[in-house]
């Protein structure tokens, strides 16, 4: 005899399948930082959100329009990790500094010509871009970690300081776009990740920076200042030690080499400082290329023979075929005459890249001009002569032609 299987009332059936299914995650909310006086707190001020209490997946902005006037506040709480979509900032603000991580899906964005300070250690996740607008600033004093499977974009049109480290976990690659500056100071260095940082506009400026895991690749904007890299690679735009203002630095690079492939090495020359010339060293590995144009910036008039090193190795080998190009594209080779910064100079390769001060420069002179006529000399002269076997021939027909009316009278 077959048993027979209880019936389950559906009332039952309805309340299981319920209870299988996954509560659903709220809306992500579109939330404007309301708060007032003081400082605020993200999560026990949850009434200076307009969609209070700030949650998971919520994008946020601080405005000055239709927002409070607060102009500082505190990320805390939130179990130590917070996820926002993007973050917005229209006015200035500070965030101090806090426990609580903050991981971004959409990016951060300072504009309006605010400036902004973000304490907080932020992750990206996802592939983002991340937007400081014309007049605007943002610094960073905390570590920004990049989603190792993904990247981050840079959009810079105002300044950025990164003051703490930017890490790219090993493989996220960080792309620098936007005609503004991004400083890298203090211990702002650390590996960026396999695929460094990449620069295609606008200024990367190293400041004291000691950051030996990170590779610059150089594709047209200019990289600048000072202290340790993992390698560089220029294939457009400029390399500057110093950036030209700051006056003659060296940029040491590490195991990963100075690739000089295309572009321009911009470098100072200051006779009498006690740095008297830029100077970029590829360290262990190789100064290899023969693309990069040189040109020199020269402060003041140095004494014929003086002799400026400006490339080198430390404990790494220069390539044999390692040649610069002079600013009119002709390639350099051992010995070599070029002019740049107004004089004469030649170049040599052997054991480290040295310039010799030959002379000045010779100046080809401009041509004077007539005041009346605008005609440089060199036209007017055969112009007048012209003129004048035309009024000479004039007179001589006129004169023809009297003597033979006279004849023909007499006649």
């Amino acid at each position: 005899m077959r048993a027979r299987t209880a019936a389950i009332p559906a009332a039952l059936v309805g309340a299981i399948a319920l209870a299988l299914v996954p509560a659903l995650p709220a809306a992500a909310a579109e939330q404007v930082w309301d708060g007032t006086g003081g400082v605020g707190q993200w999560w026990s001020d949850a009434s200076a959100w307009t969609a209070a209490p700030l949650a998971n997946g919520d994008s946020v902005t601080f405005s000055a329009v239709g927002g409070g006037i607060q102009t500082q506040s505190t990320l805390t709480d939130f179990g130590g990790a917070l996820t926002l979509g993007n973050v917005r900032f229209a006015t200035s603000h500070s965030v101090t500094g806090s426990s609580t991580a903050l991981t971004t899906t959409g990016g951060i964005s300072v504009t309006a010509g605010s400036s902004v300070v973000f304490n907080s250690d932020v992750t990206t996740s996802g592939a983002q871009t991340w937007l400081v607008g014309p007049e605007s600033q943002l610094t960073l004093p905390g570590v920004i970690r990049v989603d190792p499977a993904s990247s981050l974009t840079l959009e810079i049109d105002g300044l950025v300081n990164a003051t703490g480290n930017i890490d790219g976990q090993m493989t996220g690659l960080v792309t620098k776009i936007g005609e503004g500056t991004l400083v890298r100071t203090g211990n702002a260095g650390g590996a960026i990740g396999g695929g460094g940082l990449l620069i295609n506009e606008g200024v990367v400026l190293l400041d004291g920076v000691s950051g030996s895991g990170t590779s610059y690749v150089i594709n047209g904007g200019m990289l600048a200042g000072d202290r340790i890299t993992a390698g560089i690679t220029l294939t457009s735009g400029v390399i500057a030690p110093g950036g030209g203002a700051a006056g003659p630095q060296e940029i040491l690079v590490g195991l990963n080499g100075v690739a000089l492939n295309g572009g321009t090495y911009e470098v100072s020359i200051a006779p009498g400082e006690t740095v008297p010339s830029d100077f970029i060293t590829a360290g262990d590995g190789v100064l290899s290329g023969a693309g990069t144009a040189l040109e020199l910036q020269v402060t003041s008039t140095p004494t014929i023979g003086d002799a400026f090193e400006i490339a080198g190795v430390q404990f790494g080998t220069i390539d044999p075929a390692f040649r610069f190009r002079g600013p009119d594209g002709t390639v350099l080779d051992e010995g070599a005459e070029f002019v740049s910064g107004g004089g004469i100079w030649s170049i040599s390769y052997i054991g480290v890249v040295e310039i010799e001060y030959l002379g000045l420069a010779p100046v080809t002179p401009v041509a004077p001009t007539m005041p009346a006529t605008g005609q440089e000399i060199d036209w007017v002269v055969p112009v007048g002569i012209g003129a004048g076997v035309l009024v000479l021939g004039g007179l001589a027909v006129v004169v023809v032609r009297a003597v033979r009316s006279r004849r023909a009278d007499e006649d």
